[in-house]
C-alpha cells in the first residue's frame, strides 16, 4: 500500500529550507523567529526526521540540548546526535523513554549512561502501567516497594497495589523537607521518586523548579486522589 506521509515527507525534504520553515510555521520573514519559535521548529524537525532543519533549529537559538534529546527520545529519532553534542540529563531521558514505553532507550540510558536508579524507574513504570518495564526495574533490583505501590495507587489500580503490599509495602511516608510523616492525601511525589507534603513542596516551588533533594528537574508532579 503507498504511503502517502512517507511520500509526502520525501517531497518536503526537496524543497528548499527557507520554504520547509514556512510551511512549519506559515511566516515570510525569517527573522520574526524567537526563541520559543525555534524550539517548535526543533521539535518539529525531530519528528520528520529532517537533519538540516534540526541543525538550522540549533543555529537559531535551540541549543539547549538537554532538551533536544527530550524531543528526540519521544520521537526515537537523533537521540546519539544530541548525547554527542553535549547532552547530559540521562536520568531524565531515561524516565521520558519509560513514559514512552521504549524499553530499548531504558535499558540504553541505563547501561550505557549510567541511569540507574531502578526504584525512580519501577514507580515511572506502575505509573505508566507498563508491567514490562515494571519487571525489568524488579530485575535490576528495584526493592523499594512503597514506590511501587504509590505508582499503582496513583493509577487507582487495585492489582497493583496488592502485589507491592505482598511484596512488602509498609505505606509508610516521610516528607523529605520538613521529615515528618504524611498521609497518603496529603502528598505530592515526583517522578524522581520524592514525595513531600502538599504545603512544603508548594512552598518551595514558589523559589525552584528542581527538586530540593536531588536537584533534579521537576517534570511531572502526582498526587493521590
Amino acid at each position: 500500500m503507498f504511503n502517502w506521509f512517507n511520500w509526502f515527507n520525501c517531497v518536503l525534504k526537496q524543497l528548499p529550507l527557507k520554504t520547509r520553515i514556512q510551511y512549519f510555521y506559515n511566516i515570510n520573514n525569517l527573522q520574526l523567529f524567537e526563541h520559543e519559535n525555534c524550539y517548535n521548529l526543533l521539535a518539529n524537525s525531530i519528528k520528520y526526521d529532517n537533519i538540516s532543519l534540526v541543525n538550522y533549529a540549533i543555529e537559531q537559538g535551540a541549543d539547549n540540548y538537554n532538551k533536544g534529546l527530550i524531543y528526540a527520545i519521544r520521537h526515537d529519532n537523533f537521540v546519539d546526535f544530541f548525547i554527542s553534542l553535549g547532552a547530559t540529563n540521562y536520568y531524565e531521558s531515561m524516565i521520558e523513554a519509560i513514559y514512552n514505553n521504549n524499553l530499548r532507550l531504558v535499558k540504553y540510558f541505563v547501561n550505557q549512561y549510567g541511569a540507574k536508579d531502578y526504584n525512580a524507574g519501577l514507580m515511572c513504570a506502575v505509573l505508566n502501567g507498563n508491567d514490562n518495564l515494571m519487571n525489568y526495574f524488579i530485575k535490576q533490583g528495584a526493592r523499594n516497594w512503597n514506590l511501587g505501590y504509590l505508582g499503582a495507587r496513583c493509577r487507582k489500580c487495585v492489582e497493583s497495589m496488592n502485589f507491592f503490599i505482598d511484596k512488602g509495602a509498609d505505606k509508610q511516608f516521610e516528607c523529605s523537607i520538613c521529615l515528618k510523616d504524611i498521609e497518603e492525601e496529603d502528598m505530592k511525589f515526583m517522578d524522581c521518586a520524592h514525595f513531600f507534603h502538599k504545603t512544603c513542596i508548594n512552598d518551595w516551588r514558589e523559589i525552584s523548579n528542581t527538586c530540593p533533594i536531588c536537584r533534579r528537574q521537576i517534570n511531572r508532579v502526582y498526587i493521590l486522589l
